[in-house]
Order: structure tokens, then sequence, then C-alpha cells
């Protein structure tokens, strides 16, 4: 059996008048730290689905402590969204940097040997800190 939740309608129309009057302000802070209009979105967006449920403790819709609360939350966001994304695009540019071209010479037993290698030594990477990790990646990686 389904149980529909009741919605708290002064809580629904909060949000929308919160998003329209700060969205625009939030995507401007998203964009300059993320540089791409999708990922700034992402964020904004995602600043207003951490409001729900305490979307009505804000008591005043037009004030400068809700503008900046709302300014700290999407910065926060998109600082995350940032870093997932630079350290997932570092991990790549690792990889393919140090996993060997596959041809045909290559058989599987290799292949996954030459894999976990490069799963181990990104994984000491990670574990470095991060002046030595630069150190290593300007070195070896980027010669």
């Amino acid at each position: 059996m389904l149980f529909k939740k009741k919605k708290n309608h002064s809580s629904v129309k909060k949000l929308e008048s919160l998003y329209s009057m700060y969205s625009k302000l939030l995507y401007g802070i998203a964009y300059d730290i993320l540089q791409e209009p999708e990922a700034a979105e992402d964020a904004v967006h995602e600043t207003f689905v951490r409001l729900i449920g305490s979307a009505d403790k804000i008591s005043d819709d037009n004030s400068a402590a809700t503008r900046n609360f709302l300014a700290i939350i999407c910065r926060n966001i998109a600082i995350n969204i940032y870093n997932s994304r630079k350290k997932e695009n570092e991990r790549i540019y690792a990889e393919n940097e140090l996993f060997p071209v596959i041809s045909d010479t290559y058989n599987p037993e290799s292949i996954l040997i030459s894999k976990e290698s490069v799963d181990a030594i990104i994984k000491s990477l990670e574990n470095l800190d991060r002046k030595y990790r630069d150190v290593v990646l300007l070195s070896r990686v980027y010669k």
C-alpha cells in the first residue's frame, strides 16, 4: 500500500519564493567556481534540495542574512563539485598515462596485472601529502 506524504504548502511556497529571488545570484557564484553552465545549475539545485524540510526556519526571505546563508551553501556545494571533478580528472589522467596501450600482444592476465599495478600506484599517490604528490606527478607524469 502506498502512502502519500502530505506536502507542507507554506514550505513549498517558501522554497519557490527563495528560488525566484536568489537563483540567478547563486548561479553566478557557482559558475564563477565551476566555469560550466550545467555544473553551476546542479550546484544551485542542490542548494535548494538541502533546504527542503528546513525552509520554514528562514524568517525573512529578503534579508542579507538569508542571501548570505544561501550563497555560502551554494559556494560550498560548488567547491565540493569542483574538487570531486578535479580529483576524478587527475585519476583518469594518471591512469591513462600509466596504463600501457593495449594491443593484440597483451593477454587478459597481463592487462589485469597492469591495471592492478596502476591502481596500486594511484592509491599510493593519493596517500602522499599534497606537496609530495605534486612533485611525483610533475616529474613522472608531466615530465
